[in-house]
């Protein structure tokens, strides 16, 4: 190590100044890459989670922060913030609900399946597998911020004292809190899970919601799609009409959930003759005081029609329908009053409802949560843990310039002269001005600064000059004039 210093110092010491200096400079930039790079791969964000997260779970968070414009650096296994923003991304991705619980599917439970697995486990991790795949799905519907399915197997009986039953399922969904899910979902999702699991049949899952809440093919106090699709088709007229966050619609469709059966039975004449057919007679002598009374019916026989109609519950019972609107389109609700009537459908004989009403200040909509915390660019963000990398490797092309040996040798030559400096000045004022200067000046001195004009600027100063003195300069010019300038001097010349 001693003889590779000594050896450097003699050969630092046998270069030429500025040499050694432009190798001093070459080594500081590369101190100051090594120092930048050293800083940028470093990284001094803290790490978002106490725990590790899969591969999943980081894209998630990553997702999340990257529409938020939040600073970050994706991890393996973890996301890196700024320390002192940490604890309100934490903040804000826990009232988004991300990033979502793990969930183990079927390719993940199968892995560590070998020749020697019991079948018991195997069965277990299947299902497991099985419960996740549902669960990832489920996760994909609007509305559902998450889904947990756990799976009952079927077990049958061997022995007399063992228990039979069938394949059952139970569905847990957290849904946002706008959301309201239709009798056609509930029933959609029963028919996904119970699709794939064999032997399970729909009528054995159950769904319920974070709050514990069954949900039912016809569920109480929930939208049904009718009242979805009815809201959205009037909320869109309005949004036309009034722009939108400028009105809100509510809709309820009542419906009959009573089942009704009818059975009638018609009987119909065979050919033009009547069914039935009665006469009467009456027979009455005074003589012999005596009374008689015939009575004859005919039953001719007929074509018997029996018809039974079975009416399911759901028809329409009673719609109710309300929209607000905001106090500066007061006058227009006897407008939209008869716009919704004809619009959504309304039967005053049937008992429908519509209410149409002005408020005081209608409120925006709600913010939404990536919203309510301050944060920076995005840009800045990727920018920011690469801004030390970048000074660094700017002052260090600094010294590297400064350093050169080509650096400063304008200012190691000889000094300008005046008429050098008069030449700079001259350039950027007006000819009288450069006259002025020149006066008292030798022909020479006047020729070699007008060489450094401009064609146009240098013939504009000639033509202020008498002919004589004109002339002299103009045939100690150093360099030849445009034929502009030439044609002017001549002029003047003659």
């Amino acid at each position: 190590m001693q003889q590779l210093v000594a050896l450097s110092t003699k050969y630092a010491a046998s270069l030429a100044p500025r040499t050694r200096s432009f190798v001093v400079g070459i080594a500081l930039v590369a101190i100051a890459l090594a120092v930048g790079l050293a800083y940028y791969v470093r990284n001094d964000g803290a790490d978002l989670y106490a725990y590790q997260l899969d591969s999943n779970q980081v894209a998630e968070v990553a997702a999340a922060l990257t529409r938020w414009d939040v600073p970050f650096t994706a991890m393996s296994d973890n996301v890196k913030v700024d320390p002192s923003t940490k604890r309100d991304v934490l903040m804000r991705l826990a009232a988004a609900g991300v990033p979502h619980r793990h969930l183990v599917t079927s390719a993940e439970s199968l892995q560590s399946v070998n020749a020697l697995t019991p079948q018991t486990l195997l069965d277990a991790q299947a299902r497991t597998g099985l419960e996740g795949d549902l669960s990832q799905g489920l996760r994909g519907i609007t509305g559902v911020l998450d889904a947990q399915v756990k799976i009952a197997p079927a077990s049958r009986g061997v022995f007399i004292d063992e228990s039979s039953h069938d394949a059952s399922a139970s569905v847990v969904l957290t849904l946002d809190p706008e959301t309201k899910l239709s009798s056609d979902s509930v029933s959609g999702i029963r028919s996904y899970v119970a699709g794939a699991v064999p032997g399970l049949s729909s009528d054995h899952v159950g769904i319920i919601d974070q709050n514990g809440e069954a949900l039912s093919a016809r569920p109480n106090g929930v939208a049904s799609s009718e009242d979805t699709s009815l809201e959205s088709t009037l909320q869109a007229g309005l949004d036309q009409m009034l722009g939108p966050g400028q009105s809100h619609v509510i809709a309820h469709l009542e419906t009959d959930q009573t089942a009704v059966t009818e059975h009638e039975i018609k009987r119909l004449p065979v050919a033009a003759n009547p069914i039935t057919e009665g006469s009467v007679r009456e027979h009455y002598a005074g003589k012999d005081k005596s009374y008689d009374k015939v009575r004859e019916n005919s039953d001719r026989g007929s074509e018997t029609v029996e018809t039974n109609t079975q009416i399911s519950p759901g028809a329409p019972k009673r719609l109710s329908v309300a929209v607000s609107i905001d106090k500066a389109h007061a006058d227009l609700i006897p407008k939209i009053s008869a716009w919704a009537i004809g619009a959504a459908g309304i039967n005053r004989a049937r008992g429908d409802i519509l209410v149409v009403s002005a408020i005081a200040s209608f409120p925006p909509p709600p913010a939404p949560i990536e919203r309510m915390l301050p944060v920076g660019s995005a840009k800045l963000g990727v920018m920011l843990p690469s801004l030390p990398f970048a000074v660094l490797v700017l002052i260090g092309a600094l010294l590297l310039a400064l350093l050169h040996p080509t650096f400063g040798k304008q200012r190691a030559g000889a000094p300008k002269t005046e008429i050098e400096s008069q030449a700079t000045e001259a350039a950027e004022f007006e000819p009288a001005w450069v006259y002025a200067r020149l006066q008292g000046e030798p022909p020479h001195s006047a020729a070699a600064m007008l060489s450094t004009l401009p064609a146009a600027r240098a013939a504009a100063v000639l033509e202020l000059y008498d002919p004589e003195t004109r002339r002299e300069i103009f045939a100690r010019l150093s360099r030849p004039l445009p034929p502009i300038v030439q044609d002017v001097a001549s002029a003047r010349l003659v």
